[in-house]
């Protein structure tokens, strides 16, 4: 499963949270999904709310933009970018891995 992809109405991506890190920052993608760090705690939504402000600035959208899909209590979540395209997004994040050809 690719972590970014296109679907109904824009852009869905698979994020790995880490809350309670030293820092906010957005760092690669592994087992296909984008790792993301985030400084507030998972008390109260709050890491869900940092996650939210830290993916609209990377990505340069406005963070109406953005919903959680997927993965409210977990670390492991889907985000929703809607009305805007993974080819748009992509060059705003680190580079997905290559795919190895079976």
């Amino acid at each position: 499963m690719d972590g970014l992809r296109d679907g109904r109405g824009g852009t869905y991506v698979e994020i790995q949270l880490r809350p309670g890190a030293r820092t906010d920052r957005v760092l690669d993608w592994q087992a296909g999904a984008l790792r993301v760090e985030v400084t507030a705690p998972a008390l109260e939504d709050r890491a869900n709310r940092a996650l939210l402000a830290l993916m609209a600035k990377t990505l340069a959208v406005p963070k109406g933009d953005l919903r959680l899909t997927k993965g409210g209590h977990s670390r492991r979540k889907t985000l929703h970018v809607e009305g805007h395209a993974s080819a748009a997004l992509a060059p705003r994040l680190p580079p997905l891995p290559e795919r190895a050809d079976p």
